[in-house]
């Protein structure tokens, strides 16, 4: 379309075995078109129909189980603890839409995953198909240097906790002292901003 080329992906599609005895190649197969434009190229169909600026099409089958298996996508989201879901939303005129999954995580459900802050959503139009990938954490958003946070808070308070009775122990330690210097009476009005003008035999 407009010249450019463009690609169409049909699919999945499940495709049984060639020894014939039900047993199943592939359940998720998907075929994918591209089409090449080459300006003042014709093709002419054996049909006679005539195609012009164009050079036809390269068609790709892909196994999709297979690659999800070999990238390791499913095990990447599960060291991380979370999950996946893909679906394709095809529409079809005067009917109602039709959704299918095409991958998902191996664990977990992104359905359970209630909290919109926990998910994203990501959609894109593919050749009138809207395609819909969502991931999410299966648990608490932890960021990764929280644990070494929580450390230095717990020996940060305890420093300071350190701090703050050494200096009650030593102004205990000041005012012992004082009371054995002087007579409690004078040490008492000292302490009120009073003037002390008296003779103590004690002192």
């Amino acid at each position: 379309d407009n010249g450019e080329n463009r690609v169409t992906i049909t699919g999945p599609f499940e495709i049984p075995s060639a020894t014939g005895q039900g047993e199943i190649l592939t359940p998720a197969l998907f075929c994918t078109h591209l089409g090449v434009t080459v300006p003042n190229h014709t093709i002419t169909m054996a049909t006679g129909e005539v195609f012009e600026d164009t050079w036809g099409f390269v068609m790709a089958f892909v196994n999709w189980d297979y690659m999800v298996q070999q990238s390791g996508i499913s095990q990447i989201f599960n060291n991380i603890e979370m999950v996946y879901h893909l679906e394709r939303t095809t529409a079809i005129p005067g009917k109602e839409n039709v959704t299918d999954a095409i991958a998902m995580s191996s664990y977990g459900c992104i359905t359970t995953i209630t909290d919109p802050t926990k998910k994203m959503e990501v959609k894109r139009t593919v050749n009138g198909d809207l395609w819909t990938l969502t991931t999410g954490y299966i648990c608490e958003i932890v960021p990764y240097w929280k644990t070494s946070a929580d450390r230095v808070v717990v020996l940060s308070s305890i420093i300071i906790s350190l701090l703050v009775l050494s200096t009650l122990v030593n102004k205990r330690q000041h005012r012992d002292l004082l009371y054995k210097m002087m007579p409690r009476g004078a040490v008492e009005k000292l302490n009120q901003g009073r003037t002390v003008v008296e003779k103590f035999d004690v002192v």
